[in-house]
């Protein structure tokens, strides 16, 4: 009995000096939290800024197939983003600024960015082209972009950074030509639109693209990115759910090129997928690795075939029924392989949009879309048949009338929320 007591005392003054450290390690003053270097954005984007406007976002309703009739932006005074220019006589310090899209062929920087010299010795004067378009990069231009920084290398292109005036800059040198020509055209087609990554130059000759550099790197780094930022549940949702459209609206706009749809090859799994995007400075989702996206026409029975080799069966069931071998009793034989079209993006939607707002963190139910959202994307962009599937203008659709509900709901409840503060504080008053 006495070592039962003593054992049953030591347990207890345990507990209490636990108690005790727990209570002084919360009351500890921390030192603030610094971003990573390489998670610092431009100068020319305020991060706090980003981040409020993330609570206060309205789905975007324009339509991304516009590619050839980009719409003026409509933003508050400071700088046109890439590709677009200060439309003349607008933009007072008490008036929204109104940017035009560069003509085609052409390009330009944020004000940061204060004039452009190609470097090297002989190089032309430094030219300001802040908010003013002006045309590509030429290859000598290109080739004076120096020094360089290596940054990665794939099968079909290895990337370096370097600078352009005040704006750091990435040149990918291609290794394949005809996977980069078709990348490049692909990108060329699409200037100038806000959903596609800015073309600066290129050179044919030295197969050289040089495009803007986004310091978040590609779409498959969404989860790090957000954890490196610190946010809230309810700003890593917003985020999310802002990356989740831009994702849709990506697709809408390659599903209607002017020049046919097109269909993204380079997805065998989600992170893959995503990585095709870039994480801009300011959180959006933006086109970007184009080299493989064929293009097909139904109704002229021209399909696509991504890569030559079979897939295997996906226990995810990611991968769209019409993408697998339909010959179980036969070898698989790539000329046998019938092909497919941009529908097999849409098999891919439901898979993707869990895996962007299902890693937010805990949220209340009216804080985030409902479970029946998910139920009926899985029931129209699962059917088997892929021309019963919907197209991506009518998914976007759909999402943004649940996104739109889901604000509805979110400013309801600061309503009441404050309504609720009002009458404590009156009641207090009152006391």
């Amino acid at each position: 009995r006495s070592n039962m007591a003593w054992r049953q005392r030591d347990w207890g003054v345990l507990c209490v000096v636990l108690a005790i450290a727990l209570l002084v390690l919360k009351a500890w003053p921390t030192k603030p939290q610094t971003l990573p270097a390489w998670l610092q954005p431009s100068q020319h984007v305020s991060l706090e800024k980003v981040l409020s406007d993330l609570l206060q976002h309205t789905p975007d309703r324009r339509i991304g197939s516009q590619q050839q009739q980009q719409p003026s932006l409509q933003l508050q005074p400071s700088s046109c983003p890439f590709g677009f220019h200060r439309a003349a006589g607008g933009g007072s310090e008490e008036e929204l600024l109104t940017c035009e899209p560069c003509p085609p062929g052409h390009f330009s920087l944020p004000s940061s960015s204060s004039s452009v010299n190609a470097g090297g010795e002989g190089a032309a004067a430094a030219v300001d082209v802040s908010n003013v378009c002006r045309p590509w990069l030429t290859c000598e231009e290109i080739a004076k972009l120096q020094p360089r920084e290596r940054l990665t290398a794939g099968g079909v292109k290895t990337i370096y950074k370097s600078s352009l005036g005040n704006t750091s800059v990435v040149v990918a040198v291609g290794h394949l030509h005809e996977d980069f020509l078709v990348g490049a055209s692909r990108l060329k087609q699409l200037h100038p639109n806000e959903r596609v990554t800015p073309v600066l130059g290129v050179c044919e000759a030295t197969m050289e693209l040089v495009v803007p550099h986004f310091t978040y790197g590609g779409g498959h780094n969404m989860g790090v990115v957000l954890q490196a930022l610190s946010l809230t549940p309810e700003q890593s949702y917003a985020a999310r759910l802002r990356m989740a459209e831009d994702y849709l609206l990506g697709l809408e706009l390659l599903h209607n090129s002017s020049h046919g749809p097109l269909i993204m090859c380079d997805g065998i799994t989600v992170s893959k997928l995503l990585s095709q995007f870039l994480i801009t400075d300011d959180l959006r989702l933006i086109l970007n690795d184009l080299d493989a996206t064929p293009r097909v026409n139904r109704s002229a029975g021209l399909l696509a075939r991504c890569g030559h080799r079979q897939f295997p069966p996906d226990p995810l069931n990611y991968t769209p029924p019409e993408m697998l071998w339909p010959y179980p009793d036969r070898p698989f034989r790539d000329e046998d392989m019938p092909g497919y079209c941009e529908k097999s993006d849409i098999w891919k939607v439901p898979h993707v949009l869990r895996h962007i707002l299902q890693q937010a963190g805990p949220l209340p139910p009216r804080q985030r879309l409902p479970d029946s959202f998910f139920a009926k994307l899985d029931e129209e962009c699962g059917r088997v048949d892929p021309t019963m599937r919907p197209t991506a203008q009518q998914v976007v659709a759909f999402f943004q009338d649940h996104r739109l509900s889901l604000e509805a709901s979110r400013s309801a409840s600061a309503l009441s929320a404050a309504a609720r503060a009002r009458r404590s504080a009156a009641m207090g008053a009152d006391l």
